[in-house]
């Protein structure tokens, strides 16, 4: 009886560690890809993603660029230039100053499945701290996907990742009362890179 209750207790360390470890990854990782941004009326969160082998690009929340065309990466005290802004899918991108291509997060191409692990990575409030919060992926509303992970203002434009730290969306709303968030689902991210590139070219 002993030995298996020893047991138990050390199979459940392993897994409190492991659960741990993998906390760790996503807010270190994928965490130093994340930023936090102001612009004169707003703040939110932008994060690095590789849109193709030789660009990335910064993406967060329109609502946060509102019609601003210069926003000020606040930890590294830079001004970098808005180079997509759709209202309409409440998308905003911002030019990466880095020529690091290698770096940066990548999109999924499959949306989460009910009850799935995600975890909202960002900058709430106007503090440089960084944090992490995880829930799961409840259901697709009309207000956009919805998760039971955590958000605060500031986290606009907050990556939403899985457990392999790839993106499934941007979050961009919350519950007041619950605090548990929506976010804009990978269709509409690659209907705005798509939008961007097409622009890009026009130009």
């Amino acid at each position: 009886m002993i030995k298996k209750l020893i047991y138990c207790f050390l199979i459940l360390t392993f897994l409190f560690n492991l659960n741990q470890y993998h906390k760790d990854y996503l807010y270190n990782f994928i965490g130093s890809q994340v930023y936090s941004a102001t612009s004169q009326k707003s703040w939110g969160t932008f994060f690095r993603l590789r849109i193709s082998p030789t660009e990335t690009i910064l993406v967060g929340n329109s609502h946060v660029c509102q019609d601003s065309i210069l926003m000020v990466i606040t930890q590294l005290d830079i001004i970098v230039p808005v180079i997509y802004n759709s209202p309409e899918l409440d998308l905003c991108f911002l030019k990466d100053w880095r020529e690091d291509t290698a770096s940066g997060l990548v999109l999924h191409f499959l949306d989460p499945e009910p009850n799935q692990n995600l975890s909202i990575i960002g900058y709430p409030g106007t503090s440089y701290k960084k944090t992490l919060t995880q829930g799961q992926f409840i259901s697709t509303t009309p207000d956009g996907s919805y998760t039971t992970a955590k958000m605060f203002p500031g986290n606009s434009g907050s990556p939403v990742v899985n457990d392999l730290g790839l993106v499934v969306g941007v979050a961009n709303l919350y519950n007041r009362i619950t605090l548990d968030s929506y976010f804009i689902p990978i269709e509409k991210i690659k209907k705005g890179i798509e939008n961007y590139k097409m622009n890009k070219v026009k130009n």
